[in-house]
Formats: C-alpha cells, structure tokens, sequence
C-alpha cells in the first residue's frame, strides 16, 4: 500500500512525535511511505529519526504565503505517485488538496477544540476521521457532529529503558517534559506548586522550549526555586528514552489535552505519574488507577499530589502493573497495524 502522511511543519512536538512512530513502523510492515512537509519549517534531528526507506518531500512554502505554487506543486506530486491513502494531520490540509483526491484523505484529529461551524464543515470533507483518544472522539462528535474511529496513539514501548524499582533516594527527582506554552501545558502551576513544598528534598528538571521559557525562567527567579528546579532545554528523543530511568517522578501540568504521549513515555519508564484531572490524561491513567490526578490549574492540588508520592511512594506492583496498561494499549505496532486495517476498508 502507498501511503502519503501530510503536515503543515514537523518541528517538535506531539502530532510529529507520533507520526515519527507511525511511518516508521508503517516502513517496517512493508509499506511504501512518504511524508509531505508544505511549509519551509522543519527540523533535521526530527527528519533524522524517521527510516531511511521513508521518502520525504519538503514543498517550501515560506508560512503565510500567498504564492499558490506550492499547493499545486503538492497536487502535482500526489497526482504523480497515486497514494492509496493521503493521510493529514492537521484539519485544514484538505482544504488544499484537489478535491478528485478527496476521497482518498482521512485525517487524525490530534486534539480537542473549541466549536467552530467553519471546522465542522471541513471535516466533513475527509473520508474517514480519527481520533487519538476517546475524549477527542467525544469532542468531535459533541461540537462537530462528525463521527470517528479511535486509534489510540502508539510509542516504541521496547525503545525505553525501564527503571529498576528502588525507594527514591534524596532528593526525589521529578520530571515533567513538553513545549514551554503555559496556556497548555501549565508549568507555571507546576513550578508554583514546588514553592508550596519547601520543606521535601525535591527537584524539578522541565525538558522542553518554547515561546514561554523566559517568562517560566523569571517565575523560578521569583520563587527562589532556582537550586530546585532545572529548565533542560530540548532532549533527542533518543536521549530521553534512555535517561527518562533516571528520575523517580513525572508530572504533566497541562490546562487540556487530547492524548498524553509523555504520560505513556513515562509509564514506559516505569515512573509513578502524576496529570491533571482533564480529556485526555485522565483517559491514560484511567481515572487513577495508573497514576495520580489533581485538579487542573490548582496548585495546592498539584502540591498535595507531590507530597503523597513522597510520603508513600508507588509501590513496584502498581507501576508494573501501569508499565503493562501502556504497554497493551499504546504500543505504537499495534497502532500502525490498526491504521493499516482501517486503510484497507476504505
């Protein structure tokens, strides 16, 4: 089957994350793959992971352009190489594409939103869409009326070092890793929340960048949780899967979102976990079961969850038992077969 994965960019972050995951297990089962990146914005460490049977297309579009080449450009090139399937990651693609092709596009939505009539109505030109989680699922189905098949989003479980299980010695040593955007992903609760526990041997690396670095940086300042709390920059992934071992304890402070890849990552890891009680983390762990939950935005809450794991630390069994839950449910093999299946009853 020739598949052709679709983005805007691939810079760091969730949706290229599990794209990486996909096409390259795609590859492995025999697939031909090609990825079309239609801006001028892109990273070579991210290119880099993907195999080396993938062919990637860079189109060039300089963002916020109003030259229309590129889309043609891009009609062009998937004219030439009939794909089976063209498969967008972002809503807005099919908007773009020729629409004698339209019926060979699906889309995986990688997000819930706000209702939007302009939305719903470009949704419904896909001829299949996906969900990542069932709380995008139900997000759709709630603002957009657009119905969707779940595919739950997949990591190389195997490609993670596993933490042998030890009582933590001092300090603890928390992680928590995405882009630096407050909005969303919600540091600045969590660096507020490390303020509120200055009597526990804790400390804090926050691995990732973005447009909010500077100002989590002064919030750090602020607090006098310099010696505490570590801004690490951007990670490989590689370098993350290997090193995610070292810590006792991951955090995701996020105000929404619609999965929680580096919940699984971490559970992979065999890491105690502790998210927001919203969409999509909630889903991960099961409404606690396989972690811990606070409220979100609430930094007393995030505190309190802090101190529980320090006081009574997870117990071998029940991070086993979390490793298995993420290692059934997101392992990215059986994501890539599922697509594949669903490809084959279009």
């Amino acid at each position: 089957m020739k598949i052709a994965h679709i983005v805007w960019a691939f810079e760091t972050g969730g949706i290229e994350t599990m794209l990486v995951h996909i096409a390259n297990e795609q590859v492995r089962l025999g697939e031909t793959v090609r990825l079309y990146i239609i801006n001028n914005l892109y990273e070579q460490a991210l290119l880099d992971r993907l195999d080396e049977r993938i062919k990637v297309t860079k189109i060039g579009r300089k963002p916020g352009g109003k030259n229309p080449w590129p889309f043609l450009k891009l009609n062009m090139l998937l004219a030439c190489s009939k794909p089976d399937v063209i498969h967008c990651h972002v809503f807005s693609i099919i908007n773009i594409i020729q629409p004698s092709l339209h019926k060979k596009c699906v889309l995986t939505r990688h997000a819930t939103g706000t209702p939007s009539p302009m939305i719903a109505e470009t949704l419904r030109e896909y001829r299949q869409v996906f969900a990542i989680s069932e709380a995008v699922h139900d997000n759709l189905l709630e603002h957009y009326g657009v119905e969707s098949i779940v595919v739950k989003n997949g990591i190389p479980t195997s490609s993670i070092t596993k933490r042998n299980y030890h009582k933590p010695s001092s300090p603890l040593r928390i992680v928590s890793t995405g882009r630096l955007l407050v909005e969303v992903k919600g540091q600045d609760v969590l660096i507020q929340a490390m303020s509120l526990l200055p009597e526990l041997d804790i400390h804090l690396d926050i691995v990732g960048d973005g447009p909010d670095k500077g100002m989590l940086r002064s919030l750090i300042e602020e607090l006098n949780q310099t010696d505490r709390i570590t801004l690490c920059g951007n990670w490989p992934q590689p370098y993350l899967y290997e090193h995610l071992c070292d810590y006792d304890l991951f955090i995701m402070a996020s105000n929404y979102e619609g999965f929680g890849l580096t919940i699984v990552e971490a559970s992979a890891a065999m890491l105690p976990v502790i998210v927001t009680d919203v969409e999509g983390p909630k889903e991960v762990v099961e409404n606690g079961k396989y972690g811990h939950l606070f409220k979100v935005g609430n930094t007393q809450s995030c505190a309190d969850a802090i101190r529980q794991v320090y006081e009574k630390y997870d117990d071998e069994d029940s991070l086993f038992q979390a490793f298995q839950h993420v290692f059934q449910l997101y392992d990215v093999k059986r994501t890539a077969e599922e697509y594949m299946n669903l490809y084959e009853t279009m």
